[in-house]
């Protein structure tokens, strides 16, 4: 899934607890539609373009073996395939705003 605030991971490639939390040095990002290859974030910010302000408030979504979800942005290769099982299916909403 490439953008948007809603992303869908398959349950079995996931380790461990999900965390959130901003960007720090020498985070590594392995996007979607690289085939597996390691990106430092900074890196990827800079190719995609996204703003310097922008930057440090873009919610990073982990588990244990790394960066799963740059929010609004891109998925980790590991998650591109959604397979045949269980998936988790997460979405950010604006603060203030409730779904029912």
């Amino acid at each position: 899934v490439k953008g948007g605030k809603k992303a869908v991971f398959p349950v079995e490639a996931l380790s461990g607890c999900l965390t959130v939390r901003t960007r720090r040095p020498g985070d590594i990002f392995c996007p979607s539609g690289m085939n597996g290859h390691k990106k430092k974030l900074k890196d990827f910010y800079i190719d995609e373009k996204i703003p310097v302000q922008e930057r440090d408030s873009l919610p990073l979504v982990f588990d244990e073996k790394g960066l799963l979800w740059i929010v609004g942005k891109r998925v980790s290769y590991r998650c591109a395939d959604l397979g045949s099982g269980a998936w988790l299916y997460l979405e950010v909403m604006e603060k203030g705003y409730m779904n029912v």
